[in-house]
């Protein structure tokens, strides 16, 4: 794989995210051939995304924080206390820190989600071009 493509597959996963987390966080160019299948890249990169770990979050500390970001992202919480529990947690488990980091790493997940298509797309026209060459 040439610099180039190293450098445009970089630039592609590096725009997609949520906030200040970038996919590109957990590639390594070096990698690109052997962490991303190029035939069903959507679904390896998902699958390499969540054994890393990029899914799993605790970022958010201290109630400040936490209070802020669901403020910012899930004002009424109604969405966040589903989240909560669907992934089992009971009313007397959660406080403002796990809520909001469950927000944060659903909201990773979803920026990812939102451009199945496009990456899907960005990897076929490469493969293509990859191929012409």
């Amino acid at each position: 794989m040439t610099e180039s493509t190293k450098n445009e597959i970089t630039k592609f996963l590096t725009g997609i995210g949520f906030g200040e987390w970038s996919v590109s966080d957990y590639f390594d160019p070096e990698n690109y051939e052997e962490e991303i299948d190029f035939k069903h890249p959507y679904d390896s990169i998902i699958e390499y995304l969540d054994k890393n770990g990029a899914f799993n979050t605790d970022e958010i500390v201290g109630y400040d924080s936490a209070m802020e970001f669901l403020q910012e992202n899930d004002t009424a919480m109604v969405y966040t206390l589903r989240l909560a529990g669907d992934v089992g947690y009971s009313i007397y488990e959660i406080d403002s820190e796990i809520l909001a980091n469950l927000l944060y790493s659903q909201l990773r997940l979803e920026s990812v989600e939102d451009r199945e298509r496009e990456i899907e797309e960005f990897f076929l026209k490469l493969q293509n071009t990859e191929e012409g060459l």
